[in-house]
């Protein structure tokens, strides 16, 4: 599982997610419901932050 593999090499954590800012910028801003239906980034970002 890929949230696995970030828990386990939290360096990857910080640029992946500096990488998914950058590109999902414009969806957030026009279409947060989108992001916000997505289980898995929801995770990706909750582990991001507890950092």
């Amino acid at each position: 599982d890929v949230i696995d593999y970030f828990i386990k090499n939290k360096s990857l954590i910080y640029t992946f997610f500096n990488i998914f800012e950058n590109e999902l910028n414009h969806l957030k801003q026009t279409h947060p419901h989108i992001i916000d239906s997505w289980k898995y980034y929801k995770e990706f970002e909750k582990i991001y932050k507890d950092k």
